[in-house]
């Protein structure tokens, strides 16, 4: 529940009462140019974050949005500069003026608090193992959906014991969802070489792995995510969801700024559905694996920005 916003707003809405008492003959005026000026700074903000977006897709063909703003970036400065008059205009008329004065004094208040925050220093975090991390991360997310807030059984890293239930779950999955498959995904040597350069965070119920992801940290703050999987008799409820935000976790907190994976050209339903996770489209690449697909296929590698702070902090 959203408290402190409700309660600023039941607030706010209080004061608007008060002030059509105190000048009942302007109050409503005074309404309804603040909600003018609310209005402009909202669709001003649209419109700068939307020219910041281009700049980050700026000679990515392959990531280009299927609704695009017709005219753009002319129809933003556009808007912007009709922005930019109309709120001249409402600064200096008689019945506005004042009410100029209090949004930029909110507005002012908003960026000092904004700063403060900042230079504020941070709570210290206690040292966790890899498996506490993991158990933090997995037990909320950040999306507010009720069903995941509940507590949910947590992945653990793989260790030596696993592999060979790693290798059936991985080669059962890929099979059922790539009938174009002519090979298995993985072999035993595979999975041996993948667990010395990185970690499976493996997901289980009774014993038995029903989804992992594998994460691998590499330099310059990148990590790599692949290989998520999830056990064919339980799919649709939320466990690749999770299971991807508790790989992202983990790359973020060994000080990932950015993740990378791989998907192949033979799945724009995958490429989709990471797209809506806020992975981009960086290349296309040929396929690495001749003889194991039928039809042959290239490689679409993807990336993801991380954000500085963690989602789900661990306890």
């Amino acid at each position: 529940m959203p408290y402190r916003a409700v309660t600023l707003s039941a607030l706010i809405l209080l004061i608007t009462v008060g002030v059509s008492y105190v000048v009942p003959d302007k109050g409503f005026s005074y309404v309804l140019s603040m909600a003018s000026w609310l209005l402009l700074w909202a669709w001003g903000s649209i419109i700068i974050s939307h020219l910041g977006y281009r700049r980050t897709l700026q000679g990515d063909r392959t990531n280009r949005s299927v609704f695009e703003m017709s005219g753009a970036p002319i129809t933003n400065w556009i808007v912007l500069s009709l922005i930019g008059v109309v709120g001249v205009l409402l600064a200096f008329e008689g019945e506005t003026r004042f009410t100029f004065s209090i949004s930029a004094a909110w507005l002012a208040l908003l960026v000092t608090i904004y700063y403060l925050r900042g230079l504020l220093p941070s709570r210290a975090v206690k040292p966790v193992s890899p498996d506490e991390e993991l158990r933090g991360a997995s037990m909320k997310t950040a999306l507010g959906s009720p069903e995941l807030f509940v507590e949910q059984p947590y992945p653990r890293i793989a260790k030596e014991v696993d592999i060979n239930p790693i290798i059936s779950l991985i080669n059962r999955a890929f099979a059922d969802d790539n009938p174009f498959l002519l090979k298995d995904r993985v072999d035993i040597d595979e999975v041996r070489h993948l667990m010395r350069k990185g970690h499976f965070l493996l997901l289980e119920v009774e014993g038995s792995i029903i989804s992992l992801i594998y994460a691998e940290i590499r330099e310059d703050g990148r990590g790599y995510l692949g290989l998520l999987v999830v056990d064919p008799a339980t799919r649709r409820g939320g466990l690749g969801k999770q299971m991807l935000y508790a790989g992202e976790d983990f790359c973020r907190q060994r000080g990932c700024r950015l993740i990378e994976g791989v998907v192949i050209d033979r799945r724009p339903d995958l490429i989709e559905r990471y797209k809506r996770f806020g992975f981009r489209v960086v290349r296309e690449a040929p396929g690495d694996r001749p003889g194991h697909v039928d039809g042959g296929y290239s490689l679409i590698l993807i990336e993801k920005d991380l954000l500085n702070q963690v989602l789900r902090p661990c306890p």
